[in-house]
């Protein structure tokens, strides 16, 4: 059987990780926007910094910033 998480953001969404990895003591941890996809999500980016919208279903679920070349996921209300 295959690891799964899910993981409930604050707007109340979740996401249902399949096949992943989770450490509980790391300040950050990797999600794949590729496995994502996979998945059925859809994404668009939203401006000239490159953040990036992610949509399940037509549904906003969360927006990810660029930081230092990496991309952090922060809710937007």
């Amino acid at each position: 059987m295959s690891p799964r998480l899910e993981f409930t953001l604050s707007n109340g969404l979740k996401l249902d990780f399949n096949n992943c990895c989770y450490l509980s003591d790391m300040a950050r941890n990797i999600i794949s926007f590729h496995s994502l996809y996979e998945q059925g999500f859809t994404f668009a980016f939203t401006d000239a910094h490159g953040s990036i919208n992610a949509y399940y279903n037509g549904v906003f679920y969360f927006k990810a910033l660029r930081c230092n070349d990496i991309y952090e996921t922060v809710i937007v209300v």
